[in-house]
């Protein structure tokens, strides 16, 4: 059995929680986890000045903390690359610390792809979010329960296989198409309603 891949898919900032999974992953290999991570995706967003000097502080961590061998950053890669990235990953660590919310494009790359995700307790209750169903919740900003809950789910198959199930189902609901058919069959009850 080989290493168990964590992906993280996206940009880095500090809101993003990068330093927690890089401490999550130190922690995980201390107690004998064969884990790796790919950093999947370009490394920072051009928008604001601050996200160079965070991921300098990340890199800096990986250093210290002696996990280069086991850290691989893609860079931009085509879209096809990223899926097949996202796929090849055993679970997807997503640990916010502004809690997790379906406006993160990354979090919904993952769930559509059926990738378990680890991630963080939303600052809103989500009734979607069913932890241990379709995501794997922990507290932002708390690098010791995420890697408390990844180690379950590396010794667990068939809770990440849950997780990944929960995923797909997940996605689906914010699927274009039977969005699209809700709201028409809407319309159409408005219209019949109006024409009685």
């Amino acid at each position: 059995e080989g290493s168990i891949v964590l992906a993280y898919f996206g940009f880095l900032n500090e809101s993003k929680g990068g330093e927690e999974l890089i401490r999550a992953l130190a922690l995980l290999r201390q107690r004998g986890h064969d884990v790796r991570l790919w950093f999947i995706g370009g490394q920072v967003g051009h928008s604001d000045p601050t996200n160079r000097a965070y991921l300098a502080r990340v890199q800096a961590l990986i250093r210290e903390l002696g996990l280069e061998p086991h850290v691989r950053w893609t860079g931009f890669t085509a879209p096809e690359e990223v899926s097949a990235n996202l796929l090849a990953a055993d679970l997807c660590v997503l640990p916010y610390r502004d809690g997790v919310s379906f406006r993160r494009g990354s979090l919904m790359a993952a769930l559509a792809h059926g990738l378990p995700v680890v991630s963080t307790w939303p600052r809103v209750p989500l009734p979607e979010l069913i932890d241990g169903e379709n995501m794997a919740l922990v507290p932002p900003g708390d690098a010791e329960a995420l890697a408390s809950r990844i180690a379950e789910l590396i010794a667990e198959p068939p809770a990440r296989s849950r997780l990944a199930s929960g995923a797909l189902a997940l996605s689906a609901r914010f699927d274009w198409g039977p969005i699209a058919a809700r709201t028409e069959e809407v319309y159409d009850e408005v219209l019949r309603s109006l024409q009685r």
